[in-house]
């Protein structure tokens, strides 16, 4: 029998904002133990930024994160980057 790759094996996500439900380095291990990549900031080969909900999508002085903004620029651009919350 074949084992299947998980959906974000060789995916290359970056983290941004506070996870509501786990810590960024738990997040990052698991990452790690499905094949993705973890990435420190938004760069053209991200190909995920997962936007964690305890604040989603403002930083606590109101704003948006700067991975989240670089990644709507990415967006923009024709970019392969998808954007979603740590649900």
């Amino acid at each position: 029998m074949e084992l299947q790759p998980h959906l974000l094996t060789g995916a290359r996500v970056a983290l941004t904002g506070r996870l509501a439900s786990m810590t960024q380095a738990d997040a990052v291990a698991r990452l790690a133990a499905v094949g993705a990549q973890h990435s420190s900031s938004v760069t053209r080969s991200t190909t995920l930024l997962v936007v964690g909900d305890a604040n989603f999508p403002l930083t606590h002085t109101g704003r948006m994160t700067e991975k989240l903004h670089a990644a709507r620029r990415l967006q923009r651009a024709g970019g392969a980057i998808e954007i979603i919350d740590e649900q």
